[in-house]
């Protein structure tokens, strides 16, 4: 192989390396998407909006000194996925579910303490906000 067409070959390569990566950045939350989470003991609140085929994920601890939680969404999400995970304090899974079901609930009993509180998008477009508040 020629040096001319080496230097091309690297050239084409770290074109295609730097489009991968502004590709993939596009995907993520950013500040277009107006982040907002509240996380306070006993109330956490998570609002997001403008998402345009947005794929991320988040994980958070959150304080309920309670044994369950009520969960209220509000949703307009047209298309992807938007789950949402809470864990209690000895990690055991309480509640999952899409987002976009709009299931208003409360979760199974489980340990006070530290919960673990998980969204994960996948290719979502739309906006929607959640609160998960201590129920007992």
């Amino acid at each position: 192989m020629t040096e001319t067409m080496m230097r091309l070959r690297r050239r084409a390569v770290a074109a295609l390396v730097g489009l991968l990566a502004l590709s993939g950045c596009a995907n993520e939350v950013g500040p277009d998407n107006e982040l907002t989470v509240v996380n306070t003991t006993d109330l956490f609140s998570f609002t997001i909006e403008n998402l345009g085929e947005v794929t991320d994920a988040f994980r958070f601890d959150w304080e309920n000194t309670g044994t369950r939680a009520r969960i209220e969404i509000l949703q307009g999400i047209q298309q992807g996925a938007a789950l949402l995970a809470i864990q209690d304090a000895e990690g055991t899974l309480l509640y999952r579910d899409d987002i976009a079901d709009d299931n208003d609930t409360v979760t199974a009993t489980g340990v006070a303490g530290t919960w673990k509180i998980e969204v994960s998008l996948d290719n979502t477009v739309g906006s929607f906000n959640f609160t998960v508040t201590r129920e007992d």
